[in-house]
């Protein structure tokens, strides 16, 4: 029972790990500006993506079946969101892929723009900001995942 027990905890030790890293990987920090709009105007939402060193993630539209990179963005009620643009990513060849793949690596900004309508309510929007990924280093891939952030914008 003992035995049966340890091994146990060895194994959730052991599956616990790869995703506590997987954690660390990939960061976003958020800035609007302005962030005090009124209505008619437009602000400028700016994502900050940190990879870590080694890793990368793949691009928001991958040539191949690859997991995107995909941006969600939700809190703008009564704004109006353009599409997300991402940067232009680069081609690598990596050990898992026939090809060379695109993806992001380093540090990288998506940008989008948050418009407030003449007949926007004025209120503080609270921007709950979701990033999904799925990171690789030059010989395999983690599972896919997600990292969260927030932003404030306020319609005066």
């Amino acid at each position: 029972m003992i035995l049966r027990i340890a091994a146990i905890t060895v194994c959730l030790l052991i599956s616990a790990f790869p995703a506590a890293a997987q954690e660390d990987l990939v960061s976003i920090s958020a800035r609007v500006s302005p962030s005090a709009l009124s209505a008619g105007q437009t602000a400028r939402l700016v994502l900050t993506v940190k990879v870590a060193q080694n890793f990368h993630i793949n691009s928001n539209n991958p040539q191949t079946d690859f997991i995107p990179t995909v941006l969600e963005i939700t809190g703008a009620e009564g704004l109006k969101m353009s599409q997300p643009v991402y940067p232009q990513p680069h081609l690598k060849k990596v050990s898992f892929a026939p090809q060379p793949v695109e993806l992001f690596s380093g540090s990288f900004d998506i940008k989008l723009e948050l418009t407030a309508p003449k007949a926007a309510q004025p209120g503080k929007r609270d921007l709950n900001i979701m990033l999904s990924y799925q990171a690789c280093d030059d010989q395999m891939c983690m599972m896919p995942s997600a990292v969260e952030g927030k932003a404030v914008v306020e319609v005066k």
